[in-house]
């Protein structure tokens, strides 16, 4: 079960186009808080199939009405799981969790994901807690449930014996992907088919470690599914549901190119005809790679620059190369002329954040001039390295409340504003959130690259207006934009 409309707004507020107050709410237009359906929750599905243990799946994407999802949980004789991946807000998790115990009072509850960590509390509503991976863990705790196996024997998981908290060993990572099963969609939904676009995942794991990123904390090292079950893994999305359209969840789809390019390959020697777009990291690629991505069906990338500032880089455990500014631009220059969408991800007020470092990453990307950029606050979060040096930096607070040395988390919705008008006003440079995924959808519902950008282009436009014409009529351009966002989504 896995749950996160709702809970976005102290993600989102302040940055365009989920201003607040400011412009239009387009994501209530659309219905839809996050444009993929989360890869976890089917995975999981059919590791527990595999022991022909009956599944049942909520997953906010498919818009579950309150009903359904409470039948289901009536219907459940053994135990719910609940993924706090996405949530951002404990009173979110424990809000699932007391309508479950309220609903069905006799199953059991076990928490996975980031949420578990970054709040420990929420650990003791649960009867289980499953840390990092559970493919394996999820099929091991369904011999306990049969009374096959004690509990005290499953690594990976705590669990509360006379209201102590029991933490079993860490479980080691999965050695070998290639042994998790295809993700059972037909678990969560019959709507795969009709949507025509599914996440995908080749790898787990990251060349990098940023301080700001708990990826080299869930998953030590990097590991690779075999070519050959990506490969299949398409085809069955192919022959299953007609899906021709992905997008790539990896951390950084280049943390080898080798392999990169052996994917690529084997996509075009299939001829599986399909359309992908991904996350990398920039210095992984070369123009050569680049154009191998895109006859292998890549039609974008988002690139985790972070800033283009050095001593903020240098804070993140993000060393910048002196010729790695130039390579950025030659690459998203290049990517342009393809007409390939080149997103750069930037998080505003890391420790050593000020005004100067604003105006350096603001100069790169007018330099640069990708078709995309999009900000994120910085988020504080438990068990990264830069938690661990609070004290360097001065820094107090957690996840989206925060002060530092230069900044405080109160100022954000001032400066992302800022950064957007400069960088957005006058440019053709648009803001959005998670560019590169949402334009395999609008592939997938037969929009064109450039119905893409003009969408991007008019929802722009329309936070542009919202903040600078408070007090004044809107232009006829606005409401073009407005109105050409609106028959956008009522058709896609």
């Amino acid at each position: 079960m896995e749950t996160r409309l709702n809970d976005n707004s102290n993600v989102f507020q302040g940055i365009p186009p989920y201003f607040t107050p400011y412009g239009r709410d387009f994501i209530k237009i659309s219905g839809r808080a996050y444009s993929f359906p989360a890869y976890a929750v089917p995975v999981l599905a059919a590791c527990l199939k595999k022991r022909r243990i009956s599944v049942s799946c909520i997953n906010d994407f498919y818009q579950n009405d309150e009903e359904s999802i409470a039948r289901k949980v009536r219907n459940t004789k053994r135990a719910v799981g609940i993924s706090t991946t996405f949530l951002t807000k404990e009173s979110s998790i424990t809000k699932i969790i007391d309508f479950v115990k309220k609903t069905n009072p006799h199953v059991k509850v076990i928490l996975g994901g980031a949420g578990i960590i970054n709040f420990p509390g929420v650990r003791k509503h649960a009867d289980i807690n499953v840390f990092y991976e559970g493919e394996e863990t999820i099929q091991e705790l369904t011999y306990v449930f049969e009374k096959r196996r004690n509990i005290e024997d499953v690594k990976g998981i705590s669990y509360f014996k006379r209201g102590r908290e029991i933490v079993n060993k860490r479980r080691d990572c999965i050695g070998d992907l290639g042994k998790i099963p295809i993700p059972a969609w037909n678990a969560v939904s019959d709507k795969p088919a009709e949507e025509r676009y599914l996440p995908l995942e080749s790898s787990r794991g990251c060349v990098g470690n940023c301080s700001f990123c708990l990826e080299t904390k869930y998953w030590p090292g990097i590991r690779f599914y075999p070519v050959d079950r990506v490969v299949r893994e398409i085809k069955a999305g192919i022959k299953k549901y007609g899906t021709r359209f992905y997008y790539f969840q990896d951390s950084n789809i280049s943390n080898s190119r080798n392999y990169l390019k052996r994917l690529c390959d084997a996509i075009l020697e299939s001829n599986l005809c399909i359309k992908w777009s991904c996350e990398s990291r920039v210095d992984g690629l070369d123009r050569a790679l680049v154009d191998k991505m895109y006859r292998a069906g890549c039609r974008g990338i988002t690139f985790g620059m972070e800033s283009a500032d050095r001593r903020v880089l240098q804070n993140m455990n993000k060393a910048m190369s002196e010729d790695k500014p130039g390579l950025f631009s030659s690459t998203v220059r290049h990517m342009r002329k393809r007409n390939m969408l080149a997103n750069i991800n930037i998080i505003v007020g890391f420790p050593g954040e000020d005004k100067k470092s604003i105006k350096n990453t603001v100069d790169f990307l007018l330099e640069a001039k990708p078709f995309t950029y999009s900000m994120a606050k910085f988020f504080l979060e438990k068990g990264t390295d830069i938690w661990k040096n609070r004290k360097k930096f001065n820094l107090s607070g957690s996840m989206y409340d925060w002060r530092h040395n230069t900044m405080c988390s109160g100022e954000l919705d001032a400066i992302v504003r800022e950064i957007f008008l400069r960088v957005s006003a006058k440019q053709e440079i648009y803001h959005w959130t998670s560019a590169a995924v949402d334009l395999v959808r609008a592939l997938s519902k037969g929009k064109t690259f450039g119905n893409f950008i003009k969408y991007l282009k008019s929802i722009n436009q329309i936070c542009v207006e919202d903040l600078t014409k408070t007090h004044e009529s809107y232009s006829s351009r606005y409401n073009d934009s407005f109105r050409y966002v609106t028959r956008y989504i009522q058709r896609t």
